[in-house]
Parts: structure tokens; C-alpha cells; sequence
């Protein structure tokens, strides 16, 4: 039995509570679906979705150019609305409890101070008044601007406080596959706060990107592979229809893709 099989088959025996700490509003369907279907009606399991919300003005080209693929262009509260409905069905056919905490997803973070030339320059160019203005360079770089820092301790306090209302749970969340910044400060506010956080490899990052070995090393983490459940996840996932336009053709044509890793660390006890 490896090591993540004995943990759940614990975490099942105990009724041990669950917690996935999603990025955005996928992310932990997407990633760690199988297992939430092994544990959902087994013990409670919530998926608590960080980043849940969009602004309405301001496009840069980069957040235009997310909801033209998602098909909702111009409309960022539109989709985020939808998105949210998407969720909670997949979430309720998962047989998981949702929680949307409601911060603004990086495409859309903006500045609290611009200078003279970023005033002058916001409404021709969005760009000059955003955190994380272009998706290549800034938004999947894996570096978190310090002006994201008030954000990130307000996050660190929602998840203590949802927690702390808890007894007896476990964490998940992802590791970072692929360096989407929300990605990155989700895993290491997990990482810091609850020291038996599970990690996911990050779905469908993982399919070309590896995660950052210097992590994995620092939190002795070894990887574990749960491929239960698969065909289930699938039709989780497709239910996030304004997110698979992409992806659909591959989990469709090939399942197994949809298989699942996490880490764990070596001496974890639960």
C-alpha cells in the first residue's frame, strides 16, 4: 500500500474532514477529482475556491483574450457568474461541500498605486494599472509581486478562520505545476499554515510542466499516484464548460491523462 492509500484508508476510518484549497473554480475538480469521489460521502469534504471573482472595466488583452476562449467576451462577471454555477454542480456531483472566498483572480488584480504615467495611460493601456498585465510573462512566471502581499495575508486569515471551525481535517491543495501565480500563492500559504498539507500535481499544467523540484526537496515530499475514479472525473470535468475547450479533446481521447499525483510527505501522520 503507498503511502497515499494508507492515508486516505486512515482519513475514511477516522471520518476525517477534508479540505481542498482550489485556486480557481476547477482547479480542485480538475486536479483532485478522483479522490474527492473516493471521499466525498465517506467523510466531509469541501472544496474552498480562492479566487472566485473578476472587475468589469479595464481589459487587458490578456484577460480579453481568457474570456474569448471562454466565450464570453467583454463579459468578465458574466463568466465568473457562470463559472461559479459550473462549479457547484460539479461540486454537489462530487457529493463535496463549496466554499467561494471571493478574491480577484490575477488576470484582473490591479495596482492600489499607479504612477502619474500609469494614470494618464490606463484606459488606453489596461496593462500600466494591472499586477500581472501580460498572462506569458507575469501571470504563469511564478513570481508573486509584493503588491499582492495585503491580498495573500487576508487569504492566510479566511482559510485559518474556515479551518479553525474544523476538527480532525487535512489539507489539499496544489503544488504549482506550471507556475500560475494564484497557483503558487495557494500552495505556499498551505504550506506555511498547515504542515500536513497533501499537494496535487497541478491538471492539465502537469501535462508539460513539472513542478519546482526545490519545493518538493525543502518539504520532503515523495509523489504518489491515485487512478481511481477516472471515468467519474471526467464527466466532473466536463461540466466546466466555459474551461475545457482545450483540454476536452485530450481527456476525451486518452483517460489515463486525467490520473492523478500527489505529494506527500515522507513522515506524514494522519
Amino acid at each position: 500500500m503507498n503511502n497515499l492509500k494508507k492515508i486516505v484508508s486512515n482519513i475514511i476510518e477516522n471520518k476525517t474532514t477534508c479540505v481542498f484549497v482550489s485556486p480557481h473554480l476547477d482547479d480542485a475538480i480538475f486536479s483532485a477529482g478522483g479522490l474527492i469521489l473516493e471521499l466525498a460521502g465517506k467523510t466531509e469534504v469541501t472544496i474552498a475556491t480562492i479566487f472566485t471573482k473578476a472587475e468589469t472595466s479595464q481589459h487587458t488583452l490578456s484577460a480579453k483574450n481568457f474570456l474569448k476562449i471562454s466565450g464570453h467576451k467583454g463579459a468578465s462577471m458574466e463568466l465568473f457568474y457562470i463559472r461559479k454555477k459550473e462549479d457547484i454542480l460539479a461540486c454537489k456531483m462530487a457529493g463535496a461541500d463549496f466554499k467561494h472566498l471571493e478574491f480577484t483572480d490575477a488576470l484582473w488584480r490591479k495596482k492600489e498605486k499607479i504612477g502619474l504615467l500609469g494614470k494618464a495611460f490606463k484606459n488606453i493601456f489596461p496593462e500600466t494599472n494591472h499586477l500581472y498585465p501580460f498572462y506569458r510573462f507575469n501571470v504563469i512566471s511564478g513570481k508573486v509581486v509584493k503588491e499582492d502581499s495585503a491580498a495573500i495575508s487576508t487569504i492566510k486569515d479566511k482559510l485559518i478562520s474556515l479551518v479553525g471551525e474544523m476538527s480532525n481535517v487535512v489539507i489539499f491543495c496544489p503544488i504549482g505545476a506550471g507556475n500560475h501565480v494564484d497557483h503558487i500563492i495557494v500552495r505556499d500559504i498551505c504550506a506555511e499554515i498547515f504542515p500536513r498539507a497533501i499537494f496535487w500535481a497541478d491538471f492539465p499544467y502537469n501535462l508539460n510542466f513539472k513542478p519546482d523540484s526545490n519545493f518538493i526537496s525543502k518539504m520532503s515530499l515523495s509523489p504518489c499516484v491515485w487512478n481511481k475514479n477516472l471515468q467519474r472525473k471526467k464527466d466532473l470535468i466536463l461540466e466546466y464548460k466555459t474551461q475545457i475547450k482545450n483540454i476536452a479533446p485530450v481527456i476525451i481521447g486518452d483517460p489515463s491523462v486525467l490520473q492523478e499525483i500527489f505529494y506527500t510527505a515522507r513522515h506524514i501522520n494522519l
